[in-house]
């Protein structure tokens, strides 16, 4: 699993979170997404629930506590520092508080410190949980996806499953990134662009490795591509070895010795020794066949 190094960047970690002793005025005007009433029969209202229009960020960015008890049960949640009982700490929390909004700051901070450890099946397990909250958060959406891709392999009886559901958040995630996300207003907008780019970087990048492995050579270098294209700033020796691949695949030979060549050349300055192994392999195994056509 690939971690993102910027995702406390995006998901903010709410440590101060306003506690709400009294719930909303009587007579103030519903959220976005609440109920609104509609006419049913002449004279009569009904309440149906209007579209939500808002964005990720305005839904999710000012979470209230309803009750004490509430606010100090999450504030117990919050404090467990081992993932697997943060985790447990968490569903019990949404289990006695099914109605709180704090549910979702919770499994987004779960979600960023399971990835930091790179600790796949917990990064899904909050993830899914997040996402149940939540479907159009976005980082949650990658993050899923990237630990699904990276985490199957070709012996498991659900790889179709898991490969096809990663295809889905991560397409979703790259297109919903400048909605889908919870954004802090402390944090500059120039930090905010660049953690999209590594986003959809990364997003791009689990595509590029779902269709790798499915074998769709093209399509994993178009996605490769877009990964690279994505973030310029901070390439990532693994996308280009995983490019150098599918270039190969193809016998696009030359192409394929340029990106391995980069790929060589990241790895060095990331001090990556795995990328550098595979890099020199995959450039030894392109020359000999550079030199076998020419001599053709």
């Amino acid at each position: 699993m690939k971690v993102f190094a910027n995702a406390t960047m995006l998901l903010a970690l709410f440590c101060a979170c306003s506690f709400a002793q009294q719930g909303p005025v009587q007579g103030s005007a519903p959220r976005p997404g609440g109920l609104a009433p509609i006419a049913d029969t002449p004279g009569k209202l009904k309440e149906q629930a209007a579209p939500d229009t808002r964005t990720v960020s305005q839904k999710h960015a000012q979470p209230q506590a309803k009750t004490k008890a509430e606010y100090d049960d999450f504030k117990a949640a919050s404090a467990v520092a081992d993932l697997a009982a943060a985790l447990k700490a968490a569903d019990d929390f949404s289990k006695n508080h099914p109605a709180s909004e704090l549910s979702y700051v919770l499994y987004a901070q779960l979600l960023q410190k399971a990835n930091a450890a790179n600790n796949s099946a917990l990064v899904i397990d909050a993830g899914h949980k997040l996402l149940e909250i939540e479907p159009q958060d976005a980082m949650a959406l990658i993050l899923v996806s990237n630990a699904l891709a990276e985490s199957t392999h070709d012996t498991d009886l659900d790889q179709d499953e898991k490969y096809s559901e990663a295809m889905k958040d991560a397409a979703a995630g790259v297109k919903g990134i400048d909605t889908g996300l919870v954004v802090s207003p402390q944090i500059p907008a120039e930090q905010v662009a660049a953690a999209k780019r590594q986003l959809v970087s990364m997003g791009n990048a689990t595509m590029g490795y779902i269709e790798l492995n499915r074998k769709n050579y093209g399509l994993s270098e178009k996605y490769f591509k877009d990964a690279i294209a994505a973030n310029p700033d901070q390439p990532d020796s693994t996308n280009y070895m995983r490019l150098a691949v599918a270039q190969d695949k193809q016998e696009h030979y030359s192409d394929a010795m340029a990106s391995v060549d980069k790929a060589m050349q990241l790895a060095q300055a990331e001090n990556n020794e795995a990328i550098i192994n595979i890099a020199k392999n995959e450039k030894d195994r392109l020359t000999k066949l550079a030199a076998t056509t020419k001599k053709q």
